[in-house]
């Protein structure tokens, strides 16, 4: 049951961290005015995610299945969003080199190759020196920013409806495949959010930004990753502990 444990960690730890370069990699395009290949490079990026979530489900369901204490479940959950939330903030902390490195993946593909071959040069990539420079926004401008808070609600509801379902099925086994599904209403609600207000307003900045040369979409992208990593990182930790 141990190793499923780390398994779990390892999964959740490696979505969130993939899909934080996801919106890197969009940034990157967007520094080069390369925002249609930039999406292109975020959606390839993201999907890859889907292994990981393919591999967390089912052992989720298994530990439940298993009857694992509540305690090492909500142990499980805090230790989740922690790791989670610790390797994303070094990938932030290293931004720069990420960005660089999928600059050149996007001059590689358009420049002919093919894209996944090129994705696949990312941790090579990652070693060297950086090219370009992105400054983490003030606390003072994510304070006021409205897309790091509605950012850190909307991932707190994904990661918080992920695990708090599973462990409703603790309590109530009878129903642990019916209630195995509601993250997914859970979830839409979040969506909604995204789809309709955050993703169009970091659309419209990025566009904005090419009509009238400015840099806002970095700062904008910058407060959407810190407000996740802070909803998974603090309120989705916070909620859990409540039930220790």
């Amino acid at each position: 049951m141990n190793t499923l444990i780390i398994i779990v960690i390892l999964c959740f730890s490696c979505i969130q961290a993939i899909e934080i370069l996801s919106y890197l990699s969009r940034l990157s395009g967007v520094l080069i005015d390369k925002k249609s290949m930039a999406y292109t490079l975020q959606n390839a990026v993201f999907m890859i995610t889907r292994f990981f979530t393919l591999a967390l489900m089912p052992i989720l369901g298994l530990l439940v299945d298993m009857g694992i204490d509540k305690k090492y479940f909500l142990i499980l959950c805090i230790g989740s969003f922690l790791v989670s939330s610790i390797i994303c903030s070094l990938i932030l902390y290293f931004k720069n080199r990420s960005i660089s490195a999928f600059i050149t993946i996007i001059e590689l593909v358009v420049g002919g190759r093919q894209l996944l071959p090129s994705l696949l040069k990312f941790p090579k990539l990652f070693t060297k020196k950086s090219s370009h420079t992105i400054n983490t926004p003030s606390v003072a401008y994510l304070f006021h920013s409205n897309v790091f808070w509605l950012s850190s609600i909307v991932f707190f509801s994904y990661a918080t409806s992920l695990f708090f379902v599973f462990f409703l099925g603790l309590f109530f086994p009878d129903y642990r495949v019916m209630l195995s599904q509601t993250s997914g209403v859970i979830n839409a609600f979040s969506t909604i959010i995204l789809t309709f207000w955050i993703e169009p307003k970091l659309s419209l900045v990025i566009e904005q930004d090419s009509l009238e040369d400015k840099k806002s979409s970095p700062d904008l992208i910058m407060s959407l990753l810190i407000g996740r990593i802070f909803g998974v990182g603090v309120y989705s930790s916070v909620f859990f502990i409540l039930f220790l």
